[in-house]
């Protein structure tokens, strides 16, 4: 099933309309957003950016709950999110993944190589799934050879303020990475929908600068 924002903040029940997908359930969560100004189309064909939320920051023994995809087209930038809504739907946000990136030439991350593709590889093989071979960028690999002499810090967020010129209005009332598990887990214990708002917005927040990142790659 396809819900939209107002549906998770307000907490409505979803248990029983739950999408059926790849033999498993889960929440897939689209919303087209407005296309910006300096994305151009055509330097994104091809690709999806992905982005992932899970359970454990420093190794892979945590389940993965949320996957963002973002993907620039010519009417409006498309992010899907998969989201499990207790650790027994992980495997079937994970082969909704593999439909996605089988149909894309290219992934872009930040720090991807590092994090998010090693974690989704431990927590497919732990699902008896197996992730294909695809073509995986790194976005913070070029940026710290761009920026490291002029930033203290190539995290994305000091790039957002720094670099992409991002108002700092934008991550207003963000919610920090190191406590994004111990609220899932506030979620799966009293099912309230709302307390996931804040960590939707955070992962589409963190899509979008990776985007414009590469926007600010193709430019001269």
């Amino acid at each position: 099933m396809t819900v939209d924002y107002e549906e998770i903040i307000s907490g409505v029940d979803l248990i029983g309309n739950e999408r059926t997908n790849c033999g498993g359930r889960h929440i897939l969560v689209e919303n087209m957003l407005p296309s910006l100004e300096e994305l151009d189309y055509e330097d994104y064909f091809g690709i999806h950016f992905l982005d992932i939320e899970t359970t454990g920051l420093s190794g892979v023994n945590g389940p993965l709950f949320l996957i963002g995809l973002l993907e620039v087209g010519k009417d409006g930038i498309l992010c899907s999110q998969l989201l499990a809504r207790e650790p027994a739907e992980e495997s079937s946000i994970l082969l909704e993944l593999l439909s996605y990136v089988r149909e894309r030439s290219c992934v872009m991350t930040f720090n991807g190589d590092n994090f998010d593709i090693p974690y989704i590889e431990k927590r497919m093989s732990f699902c008896n799934l197996s992730f294909p071979e695809i073509v995986s960028v790194d976005l913070l690999k070029p940026a710290r050879k761009r920026y490291k002499d002029r930033l203290a810090s190539c995290s994305l967020q000091s790039l957002e303020r720094n670099i992409l010129k991002v108002p700092d209005w934008n991550r207003e009332g963000d919610i920090p990475g190191s406590v994004i598990p111990r609220v899932y887990w506030e979620y799966v214990n009293c099912r309230n929908y709302g307390l996931l708002m804040p960590i939707i917005k955070h992962n589409i927040m963190d899509l979008l600068s990776t985007a414009r990142l590469w926007s600010k790659f193709m430019k001269p």
